[in-house]
């Protein structure tokens, strides 16, 4: 026998015995919208809950003294039109049994109860009152999205915030370069002074070999003059001064001639370059950091601009995703502080419209059993409760409204813990 009954279900009866503080109570239901009314405190949300108790071992848990007080056992049974739900308890312990018309019992019973119902129970507005992240989890749960959307948030975050970072380093770059001038008159290369220096040296080598023969000269002309005087007075020398006279003006001759074929270098214009090459050079070296900078924004640039790219890439993917998610109520999404609507956070819409999307929802992820309560309808204006009314009667959804009212004349009215009047 197939333990998951397949056709809509909806409460037809409730019969509940010594059950938190109603005594006996024998309930016939219709489709639609259901009213329980009644003063503070006179039962009628335990009439709900009696229904909830039934449904979930783990309320009962919950509750100190779930039999009427003075009683030792309490027992609720559901009629949801193909099966009956029955639970008989104590205030220590308690036993389920769901059994089909045929009078077929189900084994498993609670698993039962689970696949019928929803993530949040029965109570739409509850959805409204989870914070932004369990509206997410829920809401991702009931999409069965096929990827961690969390953790592709997590990822476009940490894009986001990298390319953050590198448009910060593009800023402090462009600065640093912008405070160099770019000495677009000079080379790349600074200029060699090791080689300057090389042919100043050259160049004073040159000079000492030219004052060497200045110095020769004027020396051999001294001499001259001596050995003029001497022939004067040495008439008997005079032939080998004479001779004396004739090498040394070969030797002058030729040291003329060796002056004349070297033009001596202008020392000053070495001296003026390398005084000017630690300037110019400096120049270069600025112009060769001004040029890595440059390098190094276009670099940081290109990751910059991967980094969009990849942040559109996520943010189409997470678009695509959502566009192709079956939700529940239409125009629903995410985004990494949670639940949207319209685009806009869930928190952000009135409260009108927050109860039409939690509604939507819980009808949605109780496609079986389809039974939703409000316990806090009294809250809700008369617009609001029109609009729940016809979501739940255009859907084929049975909907209970527990409102506080003292007329009586209002639905189910219990007063003490017992059923006074039915309208």
């Amino acid at each position: 026998m197939n333990e998951t009954p397949e056709v809509p279900l909806y409460i037809t009866r409730l019969t509940a015995n010594n059950t938190l503080n109603l005594s006996a109570i024998d309930l016939v239901f219709k489709n639609g919208k259901v009213v329980i009314s009644g003063k503070n405190g006179a039962g009628k949300s335990n009439v709900l809950k009696a229904i909830e108790l039934a449904l979930d071992g783990k309320v009962l848990s919950r509750i100190v003294e779930p039999v009427k007080h003075g009683e030792t056992s309490g027992k609720v049974t559901l009629d949801l039109g193909d099966i009956i739900v029955s639970r008989s308890f104590t205030n220590e312990r308690s036993s389920l049994q769901i059994s089909n018309k045929e009078g077929m019992i189900f084994k498993s019973p609670q698993a039962v109860l689970d696949r019928l119902r929803g993530h949040i129970g029965f109570d739409p507005l509850e959805f409204t009152r989870l914070d932004a992240k369990k509206q997410k989890e829920l809401l991702l749960k009931l999409c069965d999205i096929p990827v961690d959307l969390d953790k592709m948030d997590e990822i476009k975050k940490a894009t986001f915030d990298r390319r953050t970072s590198l448009n910060r380093q593009i800023k402090s770059l462009s600065a640093q370069r912008d405070a160099i001038s770019p000495h677009p008159e000079l080379p790349d290369v600074e200029d060699s002074s090791t080689e300057l220096m090389s042919k100043y040296q050259e160049a004073l080598t040159l000079l000492n070999e030219d004052e060497n023969a200045k110095r020769a000269i004027e020396s051999i002309e001294n001499t001259i003059a001596k050995k003029h005087t001497e022939i004067q007075n040495l008439q008997i020398q005079m032939d080998n001064l004479a001779r004396g006279i004739v090498e040394m003006g070969v030797r002058r001759a030729e040291i003329e001639l060796h002056r004349r074929n070297h033009v001596p270098p202008d020392a000053e214009l070495f001296k003026l370059k390398l005084a000017n090459i630690e300037s110019r050079n400096q120049m270069i070296r600025e112009k060769q950091t001004r040029n890595k900078l440059v390098a190094q924004i276009l670099n940081t640039q290109k990751e910059a601009q991967a980094a969009t790219e990849e942040l559109e890439q996520i943010e189409f993917e997470k678009t695509t995703i959502m566009e192709n998610a079956n939700m529940p109520v239409p125009g629903l999404g995410f985004d990494e502080n949670g639940v949207t609507f319209e685009g806009l956070p869930l928190a952000q819409r009135s409260q009108g419209e927050k109860i039409r999307i939690s509604v939507g929802i819980g009808m949605a992820i109780n496609p079986t059993l389809r039974t939703l309560w409000i316990t806090d309808a009294s809250l809700l204006d008369d617009e609001s409760i029109t609009e729940i009314t016809r979501m739940a009667e255009d859907s084929g959804y049975q909907i209970f409204l527990e409102v506080v009212d003292q007329s009586g004349c209002m639905g189910v009215y219990i007063e003490d813990g017992e059923v006074k009047k039915v309208t």
